[in-house]
């Protein structure tokens, strides 16, 4: 049986998003996977406090949050067989448990710029986590190394594009939606 699983690109508009957006040369500076459309199970690595960019490790995202109100994103459907969809979640599972042992890759960043693979343990940016979930899963949709993927790499990857536009009106089509179907039930 097949199940469904999401990537979701996004920029935040962030000194850092701006940084890596001006060193790619991509639109697109943040990558997270997310178990549901409504995007209220995002998982990445990013900030784990908003006021502080220099804090950063695993973090199950808020996007209808202030840091990503006016992000342009991309959000693309993943169809995964069930072993590697209960793989994956086992993998988020762990991250969750163990939260406090991982951090931010910033070095890493740097060195993927220059195509240098370099693995520091229990340290990931955005991309090579997600990449790194998916590969562990037996999941092979970007032919790179994590510690050398970006989040552009995804967007060649073979999978179905949902939506693309503003993150926040995302949230707010899904928003209207439920309220639509609660007015027709009641």
């Amino acid at each position: 049986m097949e199940k469904e699983i999401y990537i979701l690109l996004t920029n935040t508009g962030t000194l850092l998003a701006r940084s890596i957006q001006f060193c790619t040369g991509e639109q697109y500076s943040h990558v997270s996977i997310a178990f549901d459309t409504e995007l209220k199970e995002v998982y990445s690595f990013g900030r784990k406090d908003q006021a502080n960019p220099w804090i950063g490790g695993f973090v199950q995202e808020d996007v209808r949050g202030p840091l990503f109100h006016n992000s342009p994103c991309k959000l693309y459907k993943l169809q995964i067989d069930e072993q590697a969809y209960t793989n994956i979640r086992e993998q988020i599972d762990s991250f969750m448990r163990d939260e406090d042992k991982y951090h931010y890759n910033f070095l890493g960043i740097l060195a993927v710029l220059f195509g240098i693979h370099w693995q520091r343990k229990d340290h990931y940016f955005c991309s090579q986590f997600v990449n790194s979930i998916l590969q562990q899963a037996n999941v092979h949709i970007i032919n790179k190394l994590p510690t050398l993927t970006t989040p552009a790499d995804f967007m060649s990857a073979k999978m179905e594009l949902m939506y693309q536009g503003s993150l926040h009106s995302y949230i707010g089509t899904l928003y209207n939606s439920r309220r639509r179907k609660q007015f027709r039930t009641a």
